[in-house]
């Protein structure tokens, strides 16, 4: 938080920006604050068929509120993997649902962000998008590089060695049968689409009452499907920048959102 606040506004400043909100306000944003991890919650228990209870699933998507901050989308989707292990499922089915859980929280980001633009609720999509993408570079990095050698290495040992190959033969098609056996049956369910993709829709909506309720603490506000916009533009590109929870850049999307948005620079910060 130290380091956020530095980045956007100055840690001196931070006291003056406080003085200026109506304390209400801070209050239900406090709250409300609380409610996407329970949404996001259903839609961890519909990327799985196998039954898992609810108490221990909210508290998984606590956690990720720090481990996101810490090690990004790969830290959460770890811990998420992690947790299904521990509740007894293989490998390849706690891999394959986390990955769904994460696809469909893109997904369901992606679909909002192009909604608000059909609807015209977010004329600045198009400007944000453009600056965005110039300035994420053309180059590849020397880890990518680094990465895509170590696996053609490995692919070539198993393809060439029989005795790496029958091994790997072997568990790779077990895991592999248990992960599609997995997405059958969240397939065949449809209520486990219900969780999955109305969950990631719901905590959609509730960070955006969030920043509703931020902006009214200074005395400004935006219509809700702006602010759903505004939220899952700022997600999607925190999320595809490899910055540990999108620290700096979320921040960053959501200040630009909300400017364009016609909010002054003056409320748009200390409400972000």
């Amino acid at each position: 938080l130290y380091l956020l606040i530095g980045q956007l506004v100055g840690v001196a400043e931070m006291g003056d920006i406080f003085k200026g909100a109506i304390w209400e306000w801070v209050l239900v944003t406090a709250l409300l604050s609380q409610m996407p991890q329970f949404a996001q919650a259903v839609a961890m228990l519909g990327s799985v068929s196998a039954p898992l209870p609810m108490g221990p699933v909210v508290g998984v998507q606590f956690a990720n509120a720090f481990t996101g901050l810490v090690g990004g989308t790969a830290g959460n989707a770890t811990l998420v993997i992690r947790f299904f292990q521990q509740r007894g499922l293989a490998p390849a089915v706690a891999v394959s649902s986390g990955l769904l859980n994460s696809a469909a929280g893109f997904i369901t980001e992606a679909i909002l962000v192009l909604i608000g633009v059909a609807l015209g609720a977010a004329t600045m999509a198009s400007s944000s998008s453009s600056s965005s993408s110039s300035s994420s570079g053309g180059g590849v990095p020397d880890w990518a590089l680094a990465l895509g050698a170590a696996v053609g290495i490995v692919l070539i040992l198993a393809i060439a060695v029989p005795k790496f190959r029958a091994r790997i033969r072997n568990v790779v098609e077990s895991q592999l049968k248990a992960a599609v056996a997995n997405i059958r049956g969240i397939l065949a369910t449809p209520l486990k689409a219900v969780q999955l993709f109305g969950g990631q829709l719901v905590s959609q909506v509730l960070f955006a009452m969030v920043l509703g309720a931020a902006l009214h603490a200074y005395g400004e506000s935006l219509p809700l499907m702006q602010l759903i916009v505004i939220n899952s533009f700022a997600s999607f590109i925190g999320g595809a920048m490899p910055v540990p929870g999108g620290m700096g850049v979320v921040e960053t999307g959501l200040i630009a959102g909300f400017t364009a948005a016609g909010i002054p620079q003056a409320e748009a910060t200390p409400a972000t």
